[in-house]
C-alpha cells in the first residue's frame, strides 16, 4: 500500500487539472532524490521552474512511477505537481485511470501540502476526439500557479493505494525545439507533421484561438462518422475542429498540459492580444535515418517517429491508441532501424497484462474503451513471434508464455474437425472498399480471419513447443482448402459461398505455406489482378508473401502504389491509398521493410 494525496471532494469535476503545493526547507545545499507517480499523469514543477512529466503512460496492471534528482539550494522551496484528473468521458482515449491523485516519496517529513485547480474549463476534442480535450483558458487565470502563488489553497486530503508501482520500461522522450512558418494570414505550420508541447507568454487584452491541424481541408464537407474530408491536394484553406482559447487581461504565462499532433496551425487573435510561443516535439528516441534516404523512405520514417511514444499509436492526431494490428508493424520497423526496442518489450506486457479471462485480447490497450478485434488477437502471437524469432525464450517471453497459451486456447476454442473459427467481436481485417467495417464475409466465417488463425497458431506452437497448436493449425488449413478453395477459378474465396474474391485470401493461403501445386496457382491469380486490393495495412502482408516467394515485380507495383502519394504533398503515410482519415498513420510505415524502396 502507498499513502496518496487528493483534492477534497467539493473540488472534483468531470474535468479538472489539481495543483499539489508542497513547500519545504533545505538547510544547505545538494540533491534531493525524489520518486513519483500520478493518475492520471503530472507535470512537477520546483520553484516555478518545469522539471520533468511523467509517469509513463501504463494501464491499471503496470502503472508506473518515475524518479528525478532536485538540486536545491539551502533555503525554502514549492515543488508543484500539476495532475491531470478528467473522467471517462474526458480523458484521452488511450489513457487509463484506478482513482485521481498524487504520490511522491523522498521530501522532507515537514512538508507542507496543500492544493487548488488550475482555472481553465474543457470541451470534448473535435474531430481528434482521442485526444486530451480542448481547454478555455480564463481571463483570471493565475499564471505563477506552478510556483505556488496566489489562488485559494485548501488542506489535501489521502488515501491508501494498493496498486503496484512499476520501474520506467522506457528511456526519457526525445525533446527538439521546433519553429513555425507562416503561410498566409493567421494560418502557420511546421516544416514537418510532429507531436508538440509547447509554452506561450501573452499580453494585452483579448482572446486568441489556436487549432492544430493535420491539413486544410478543400471545404467543409467533413464526415464525423467516417472521419474524413475532402483533403484534395493538402492544399485547401478550410479548416475543420474546435480551438483551445485563451482568454487575456494583462501578462500571463502558459504551458501546455499535453501534447497536440499536427502539421498546421491557425492562431486567430481578437483585440490587443501579443503571443510568442516555444513549441517542443517530442516522440520515442529512434535512431537517425540513412542521410541517403529517398523520400518516400523519410515518409515512411516520419510516419513512424510520429507514432512512437509512451505507446505505440496508431495515429498521433485521432485516437493515439496502441492497436496490435498497427504494433506489431511498428515492432519490425524498430528491429529494421536497429535501435532500442524497449517500447517492443513494453507492448508486448502491456497487451498481456490486458488478456481477458477467455483469452482474448483488447484490440487497443491502453484503453479507456473495450473492443474485441479476433484478428488482432491472433496478431498478437504473431508479434510475440516476431520478437521470439530474434531473442528466443528471453526473460519477456518467459514472463508472458502463459498469457500466450491463453490466447492459444482462445483461437482453438469452437473448433471441432469440420468447422472454422468465427468468434464474437468486431471482424475487422483490412479497410477495403468492398467489405463493409472491413470485414470480409460479416457474420460468417472467413477465409482471411481463419488463415490470420492458422499462422498465429503455427507461431504458437514454435514458441511454446506444444504440438497442440501446431495440430488446430493443419486441421484448420484442412478445412479452409475443403470449403474455401474454388477449384474453378484456382483459387480461395473469403466467403462460405464463393462470392468474394479478395488478394488477402491468397497471400495469406501462401504464407500459412500450402502445397506446392496451389502456390502457382494462387500466385498466377494474384498476378491477373481483378481481386479486391489489399489496402495499406494489409499491403504489409502482401509485400512479405512477395519476399518469401521472391515475387519481385509484384512488390515493386505494390510499392508503386506509395510511391503515387508523393504527389498528394504529405510528409507522412495516410491511413489509406484513398480518401484517408489520417495523414499519419503507423501501419503504413511498413515500407521500410522493402527493399525496393531503396532503388
Amino acid at each position: 500500500m502507498s499513502r496518496w494525496m487528493k483534492v477534497p471532494e467539493d473540488l472534483c469535476r468531470d474535468a479538472y487539472i489539481a495543483v499539489f503545493r508542497g513547500r519545504f526547507t533545505v538547510e544547505r545545499a545538494g540533491v534531493m532524490d525524489i520518486r513519483f507517480s500520478a493518475d492520471e499523469r503530472c507535470q512537477l514543477f520546483l520553484d516555478g521552474n518545469f522539471v520533468t512529466d511523467g509517469p509513463e503512460r501504463g494501464c491499471p496492471e503496470r502503472w508506473y512511477f518515475r524518479e528525478e534528482r532536485l538540486e536545491l539550494e539551502a533555503g525554502e522551496h514549492i515543488l508543484c505537481a500539476r495532475v491531470l484528473c478528467f473522467s471517462k468521458e474526458f480523458r484521452a482515449a488511450a489513457q487509463m485511470s484506478l482513482r485521481h491523485g498524487f504520490y511522491i516519496e523522498g521530501l522532507p517529513e515537514d512538508c507542507r501540502w496543500d492544493c487548488t485547480l488550475e482555472e481553465l474549463d474543457f470541451e470534448l476534442p473535435f474531430p481528434d476526439w482521442g485526444s486530451y480535450p480542448r481547454f478555455h483558458l480564463r481571463e483570471t487565470y493565475n499564471g505563477g500557479i506552478f510556483a505556488g502563488k496566489g489562488n485559494a489553497w485548501q488542506s489535501v486530503e489521502y488515501f491508501e493505494d494498493d496498486r503496484k508501482l512499476f520501474p520506467p520500461d522506457l528511456p526519457p522522450m526525445a525533446t527538439e525545439k521546433l519553429f513555425l512558418q507562416p503561410v498566409y494570414g493567421n494560418l502557420y505550420r511546421f516544416e514537418d507533421y510532429v507531436m508538440a508541447y509547447y509554452k506561450v507568454k501573452l499580453s494585452g487584452k483579448g482572446s486568441l484561438k489556436l487549432r492544430w491541424s493535420e491539413c486544410p481541408y478543400l471545404n467543409d464537407n467533413y464526415n464525423d462518422i467516417k472521419l474524413y474530408a475532402d483533403k484534395g491536394n493538402r492544399d485547401g484553406r478550410v479548416f475543420v475542429g474546435n480551438y483551445d482559447t485563451f482568454a487575456v487581461d494583462g501578462e500571463v504565462e502558459f504551458r501546455s498540459f499535453f501534447w497536440r499532433a499536427g502539421r498546421y496551425l491557425e492562431i486567430e487573435v481578437e483585440g490587443d492580444v501579443r503571443y510568442e510561443f516555444d513549441f517542443y516535439r517530442t516522440g520515442y528516441p529512434l535512431p537517425p535515418l540513412d542521410a541517403k534516404a529517398n523520400q518516400l523512405e523519410k515518409m515512411a520514417y516520419n510516419t513512424l517517429r510520429n507514432c512512437c511514444w509512451e505507446t505505440f499509436m496508431d495515429c498521433p492526431f485521432y485516437e493515439q491508441l496502441m492497436y496490435v494490428g498497427d504494433s506489431r508493424i511498428e515492432a519490425l520497423c524498430l528491429y529494421y532501424l536497429k535501435g532500442d526496442i524497449s517500447l517492443v518489450r513494453k507492448a508486448l506486457r502491456i497487451f498481456a497484462a490486458g488478456i481477458r479471462p477467455d483469452g482474448s485480447l483488447h484490440s487497443q490497450y491502453p484503453s479507456k474503451n473495450e473492443q474485441n478485434i479476433p484478428a488482432f488477437s491472433a496478431t498478437f502471437l504473431l508479434m510475440a513471434g516476431d520478437y521470439f524469432d530474434r531473442f528466443g525464450k528471453d526473460e519477456v517471453i518467459a514472463e508472458i508464455s502463459g498469457k500466450l497459451e491463453q490466447v492459444g486456447g482462445y483461437l482453438l476454442a469452437g473448433c471441432e474437425e469440420d468447422s472454422l473459427w468465427n468468434p464474437d467481436g468486431w471482424g475487422f481485417v483490412d479497410w477495403c472498399k468492398a467489405w463493409e467495417r472491413g470485414e470480409p464475409a460479416p457474420g460468417k466465417a472467413n477465409a482471411p480471419l481463419n488463415f490470420i488463425r492458422v499462422l498465429a497458431l503455427k507461431k504458437l506452437s514454435e514458441i511454446t513447443g506444444r504440438g497442440e497448436f501446431a495440430a488446430g493449425a493443419e486441421r484448420s488449413l484442412k478445412v479452409l482448402r475443403e470449403k474455401y478453395f474454388d477449384k474453378q477459378r484456382q483459387m480461395y474465396a473469403d466467403d462460405p459461398e464463393h462470392c468474394s474474391f479478395s488478394e488477402h485470401s491468397q497471400v495469406l493461403a501462401l504464407l500459412c505455406g500450402v502445397p506446392e501445386d496451389e502456390q502457382k496457382m494462387l500466385i498466377t491469380a494474384l498476378e491477373k489482378g481483378g481481386l479486391i486490393p489489399c489496402g495499406i495495412y494489409f499491403s504489409y502482408y502482401y509485400m512479405s508473401m512477395c519476399r518469401r516467394y521472391g515475387l519481385k515485380e509484384l512488390e515493386r507495383a505494390r510499392l508503386a502504389k506509395f510511391y503515387k502519394l508523393l504527389s498528394e504533398n504529405l510528409l507522412t503515410l495516410p491511413e489509406e491509398f484513398d480518401a484517408p482519415r489520417s495523414d499519419c498513420h503507423a501501419w503504413s510505415s511498413h515500407i521500410l521493410l522493402s527493399e525496393f524502396i531503396r532503388q
